[in-house]
């Protein structure tokens, strides 16, 4: 009740009370109850800030603050899903929510392992592999980014989704990353051709057209 309100002072009230009832009971649900509530409110200053932003394009003290409310955002929330994947680690939507944010604090290395066991369910099956194809990528382990793509998209019932083309565009970086324009400006044209308008596609294909053309 106190968090429906969305003010502030109430979900610290609401935090304090969690707080004490973990303590009290060792019940980590109590731990994990708070933990969101945080997270939403820092979600929620980072969505404000980003408002005052776009208002304000050039206020470098909103952008100072920010880059710091993301920054602190995004340790709250790795702290929630490590300690949330720690009481309850044979839940696979706990470990695909805290490799997403191992992602996003680019911890590439701990990330893969964490997909790895998400992938095993059925539901982040998908997902889960293109996400350790992303962290290959950045890696820069392109030939492992590619079979993972490649295993992901095998797996994908819609093959003019979303999720398959963001699964081609994905492999066409991978390619095009290792030397490799033939297959991955396919992989473009492909995308293109469901979506002419998805991403920078057309701009890789007519890149890697020239490319090509350069060559010959």
């Amino acid at each position: 009740a106190l968090c429906d309100t969305e003010e502030e002072d109430r979900e610290n009230e609401a935090i304090e009370i969690l707080e004490k009832s973990y303590i009290q009971s060792k019940q980590f649900r109590y731990k994990q109850h708070s933990g969101q509530i945080r997270i939403k409110q820092w979600n929620r200053r980072v969505r404000k800030l980003q408002l005052q932003l776009k208002n304000e394009p050039d206020n470098q003290d909103t952008k100072k603050q920010l880059v710091e409310a993301t920054k602190e955002s995004l340790r709250i929330e790795l702290e929630h899903y490590k300690l949330s994947v720690e009481n309850y680690p044979t839940d696979m939507g706990i470990k695909y929510e805290y490799g997403k944010r191992l992602m996003r604090a680019q911890q590439y290395d701990q990330a893969i392992p964490v997909f790895q066991e998400a992938r095993n369910d059925p539901r982040f099956r998908v997902a889960s592999i293109n996400f350790i194809g992303q962290c290959f990528y950045f890696k820069e382990w392109y030939t492992d980014a590619i079979e993972s793509f490649e295993l992901a998209l095998e797996a994908v019932e819609d093959q003019e989704g979303a999720i398959a083309k963001e699964l081609r565009y994905n492999l066409g970086r991978a390619y095009e990353a290792e030397g490799n324009i033939e297959q991955a400006l396919n992989c473009y044209r492909k995308v293109a051709q469901i979506d002419y308008n998805y991403q920078d596609v057309k701009d890789r294909v007519d890149s890697l057209r020239k490319q090509q053309q350069e060559k010959k």
